[in-house]
């Protein structure tokens, strides 16, 4: 009976590991998983529970990815969840070794560290982002989330971890009795995290507001916008004159939001699609547009320029005199988009609605590049993107991390995904489903001035914070041995 408990445990670990991130994103799975995966394996041999280990997160992680990566064309790109997935086994496996090997208290400290790490490398240093991190899954625990102002969104996967970590620790040498000094810092912690979010949430902002809207025109997945793409090759007089057409369009939404009170107006990304040989004239009718209406427009232009020319996706910032103020060239996923590579500076912009900045759909996938939003003091930032169904609402919900951590709103309107206005403390003020909805108009309030955070300050550095503690717990682990309750 016992045997088939564990199996039970294993299975509901997997579960709850698919449950906790990609397409799900349910808080409480994510702070779940990493105990019942602990507990699985607590009388299981050393050999054994490794192999079964790298199983499960492969398999948990595969769940929780699968079907959400662009078809790019890359062989063998829909079993990287997979890969990854086991690639965290050895957090899990160092974390078992040092329970067998130690009753300090100290080792719980082995499966955060070592997990963050994985998560900090991967957001910092993979070509294509970091996409997974564990911390996402917290999105809709406000109170929590507000971590990820002083540590990022890495903050929180620690924080997750050491849930698993500690509590598997306080079962195990039946420590869950109160008063003891373990469980007293497990839970002054827990309060502390908590309490400061509670703060952080409910301390209201005295700042006006300015109203945004964001829209788009295009559906991605219709003939049309296949057809707009194709004409650029093959009836270039046909192109131009739909792309003209498509620009009127938008600009026609633009100035019905500004006439029903938008101060800022967001394209989303791809909305405007021209050529080399429309470029000019189309981004004058876009700064003629916000000078008469007097609003800021923030827009993004996919220019299409003839082979070997790589074609250009790229954000403008026009203020209310209709000067551009910030022209931002895409630097995530160029790779497979075929564009010009930004420099990945971004700049930002003071306006009469605060300080703003933007960048384009994939940037968001690099919070250390992201980091500088805040080390700018920007008060909003605007995110134009395009995504397919099965990355929605995941990728907006990114946007709304990098808003977290540098203390900036986002505005978030997406082709073909999810549509959000969210404010600097992750509330969303407004939210728009492409697939549930004909017209592509998103609009929301959001504070003037913001408050900036700890984050973008101390990100150089956060890796050392964790190497610091893992090398802490190692060092435990070799001078206490069977020393029980050593912190």
């Amino acid at each position: 009976m016992k045997k088939h408990r564990h199996v039970l445990m294993y299975i509901l670990a997997i579960v709850s590991m698919a449950l906790s991130n990609g397409k799900y994103l349910y808080a409480p799975a994510a702070f779940v998983f990493p105990l019942l995966f602990l507990m699985s394996f607590k009388k299981e041999t050393f050999k054994k529970s490794s192999l079964m280990l790298v199983l499960g997160l492969a398999i948990g992680n595969a769940i929780s990815f699968h079907g959400m990566l662009p078809d790019v064309g890359m062989k063998y790109l829909h079993a990287l969840p997979f890969l990854a997935g086991a690639l965290m086994a050895p957090a899990f496996i160092a974390q078992m070794y040092a329970f067998k090997k130690s009753k300090s208290y100290s080792m719980v400290l082995i499966l955060p560290s070592l997990y963050t790490l994985m998560d900090f490398l991967n957001s910092k240093f993979n070509p294509f982002g970091g996409f997974g991190l564990l911390g996402y899954s917290q999105h809709n625990f406000l109170a929590l989330v507000q971590w990820a102002s002083v540590f990022g969104a890495i903050g929180l996967t620690f924080l997750i971890m050491l849930f698993g970590s500690a509590t598997f620790w306080l079962v195990k040498e039946n420590k869950f009795t109160y008063p003891n000094k373990h469980l007293v810092i497990y839970a002054s912690i827990i309060v502390a995290v908590l309490g400061f979010g509670m703060v952080r949430l409910y301390t209201p902002n005295v700042s006006d507001t300015f109203k945004v809207s964001g829209l788009h025109t295009l559906d991605r997945t219709v003939d049309e916008t296949a057809d707009l793409f194709s004409d650029y090759a093959d009836n270039p007089n046909k192109f131009i004159e739909a792309s003209n057409a498509n620009l009127d369009k938008v600009l026609t939404l633009t100035i019905n939001e500004a006439q029903s009170g938008a101060d800022v107006v967001n394209h989303a990304e791809a909305t405007i699609v021209l050529s080399h040989k429309n470029k000019e004239l189309g981004i004058e009718k876009i700064k003629n547009t916000a000078r008469n209406q007097g609003i800021v427009i923030v827009t993004t232009i996919y220019v299409l320029n003839p082979p070997p020319e790589k074609n250009e996706n790229v954000l403008l910032i026009i203020d209310e005199t209709g000067q551009v103020v910030v022209r931002h060239y895409k630097y995530g996923g160029n790779e497979f988009e075929g564009s010009v590579k930004g420099n990945r500076v971004i700049e930002s912009v003071e306006t009469t609605h605060g300080h703003i900045a933007g960048i384009i759909c994939w940037d968001k996938d690099f919070p250390s590049t992201v980091a500088q939003v805040g080390r700018r003091n920007t008060d909003t930032l605007f995110i134009p993107s395009a995504d397919w169904e099965a990355i929605s609402p995941y990728h907006a919900i990114v946007g709304t991390f990098r808003g977290l951590e540098n203390g900036a709103n986002v505005v978030t309107q997406t082709v073909n995904g999810m549509s959000m206005i969210v404010d600097y403390k992750g509330r969303v003020i407004s939210e728009m489903d492409h697939f549930q909805n004909k017209t592509w108009i998103n609009r929301g309030d959001l504070p003037v001035h913001t408050a900036s955070t700890i984050y973008p300050h101390i990100e150089p550095y956060l890796g050392y914070v964790f190497i610091i503690l893992l090398g802490y717990a190692l060092f435990k682990l070799k001078v206490s041995k069977d020393n029980e309750g050593v912190i």
